[in-house]
């Protein structure tokens, strides 16, 4: 079932609805689902009803990541059209950081590109795998351009936790290494 959510909230009925399946849902599956699992149901659902979204900094970056990643399968695409289409398909909330994060990466990819080429001794990004490439032009973006807001460490510590969840542990120590690298650059910059 699917509504509106632009600045408007669901008729009460349809939230009554909604709590009463997220009520056997839980009913069905108690003993054998984790707490986060209901709590997260619980915070994609009913808060998108409402028409705010109680998504975290880490759940937002995964969708980003998840963008990214989609792109490099769609390169012809325009991608506004791939956005729109995904963020429907996977019913992402309207979140400013979600929206930034993907066109801003999007906009300075050169720029972050030949970062990451710099910095990756041996490898361009072309060679790269889809997935550790999509993890280090977000975490690249954010220490470039989100500085104020999201220190370098905790962009390093997110791409280091999005590759063990999508990559394998070959990809986590060089993007580790390429990370740090370019943090230590950006932050020597910044003293020097």
């Amino acid at each position: 079932m699917r509504h509106k959510r632009r600045g408007r909230t669901a008729p009460p009925f349809i939230i009554y609805t909604k709590i009463m399946q997220i009520f056997i849902f839980i009913l069905t599956f108690a003993c054998e689902v984790d707490i986060i699992i209901i709590q997260n149901y619980i915070c994609c659902h009913i808060w998108q009803l409402k028409g705010t979204c109680n998504m975290n900094r880490h759940d937002a970056r995964e969708a980003v990541f998840e963008l990214l990643f989609e792109t490099e399968f769609r390169t012809d695409e325009n991608r506004e059209e791939i956005f729109a289409a995904s963020a429907e398909n996977r019913e992402l909330p309207e979140d400013r950081y979600i929206r930034d994060t993907y066109f801003g990466v999007c906009e300075h990819l050169e720029e972050i590109d030949a970062l990451i080429n710099m910095h990756s001794k041996g490898w361009k990004t072309t060679r790269l795998a889809k997935v550790t490439r999509s993890i280090l032009r977000l975490a690249v973006y954010e220490m470039l351009y989100l500085r104020g807001e999201i220190p370098e460490s905790v962009s390093l510590n997110e791409a280091v936790e999005l590759c063990k969840k999508f990559d394998d542990e070959k990809a986590k120590a060089f993007l580790n290494g390429v990370l740090n690298s370019i943090k230590n650059e950006i932050v020597g910059a910044e003293n020097g």
